[in-house]
């Protein structure tokens, strides 16, 4: 443009124009690439969004439910040839065991199947008719959703929510005191934790608890579970990420959780099932072996070879 005004073939208003017309577009075409890119992710976002709301649950109540079976004695599981299949081919075969008011212990080397076993329990994956029962009646011939009314289930990555330590831990009783709340936290050995934090109970924590170590997640999320005061605590691995001290303080607490509900918990600590009744092994898929803690240590075997190393003995 500089050379044409030079040459006299172009006159400078013209230039001037030129110039001043071409920044009144900059912003609209820059505003134009701006909304295109956010249409695009809304349309992402808005067919996420539809997936979720579209989403159906795997486990549908049968036409009609039984009644949730009561019990005076407490609830039992029981597991009756289970198989469960999975894409890469069986991940449960032939699984046998019973659960009553008192801790059954889950043990076996990673990829055993103690996972699976939870989220069977707990109604998270289909299984066949006839083989997981609550007080005598088939699992699908019930509620899920009144199944899992009865379990406080403690994942080994437990889903905490960017809310308060308070609010994280009354998610299964909104209602409940504080003085209830605390003694949760007492029992999963995080209260003094907690009054340590910056506002106490009412601290927000981040999304999935990313504010808080591994060890204190994990006992947030087994603090919720203790103050659901359900008949059935499903627990599995839950103190993977807690050091041994406060491991030991934590099984103090729940000694009389354990032998007042159906508890059963998969762990790799093998302190854990010095307290339970009976421990079931499982290897590849099925029950390798099942007994109490000493005689499990007595037979020799991964059980004890695993407890060994943990430097446990035969007391």
């Amino acid at each position: 443009g500089g050379r044409m005004v030079a040459a006299g073939s172009w006159s400078l208003g013209g230039l001037v124009a030129f110039i001043s017309y071409l920044f009144v577009l900059t912003w609209p075409m820059m505003a134009f690439g701006w909304v295109a890119g956010l249409f695009q992710r809304g349309m992402t976002s808005l067919a996420r969004i539809m997936r979720v709301l579209e989403a159906r649950p795997t486990l549908a109540a049968p036409p009609r439910p039984l009644p949730l079976p009561e019990a005076s004695g407490g609830v039992r599981i029981e597991l009756r040839g289970l198989h469960l299949d999975g894409p890469g081919g069986r991940l449960l075969s032939g699984v046998d065991l019973a659960a009553g008011p008192g801790l059954l212990g889950v043990a076996g080397p990673t990829g055993a199947g103690k996972s699976l076993l939870c989220a069977v329990i707990a109604r998270i994956l289909p299984v066949a008719d006839g083989t997981l029962f609550m007080n005598g009646v088939d699992a699908n011939r019930l509620d899920p959703e009144e199944w899992r009314g009865r379990i406080a289930f403690v994942p080994q990555q437990p889903l905490l929510f960017a809310d308060t330590v308070r609010a994280n831990i009354a998610l299964g009783r909104p209602g409940a005191s504080a003085a209830e709340i605390e003694a949760a936290a007492r029992a999963a050995a995080i209260h003094e934790e907690i009054a340590a934090m910056p506002a106490g109970y009412d601290t927000v924590i981040g999304e999935r608890g990313l504010s808080l170590s591994g060890g204190q997640r994990q006992r947030l999320a087994l603090a919720r579970a203790l103050l659901a005061d359900r008949p059935v605590l499903l627990l599995d691995d839950p103190l993977s990420a807690v050091d041994t001290a406060t491991e030991k303080r934590i099984i103090a607490n729940l000694r009389q959780t354990f032998r007042r509900r159906t508890c059963i918990v998969t762990s790799h600590r093998f302190s854990l099932f010095a307290e339970a009744d009976r421990v079931v092994v499982l290897a590849d898929g099925r029950v390798e072996s099942s007994g109490t803690h000493r005689q499990l240590l007595a037979a020799g075997g991964w059980y004890a070879r695993a407890a060994a190393r943990e430097g446990l003995v035969i007391p």
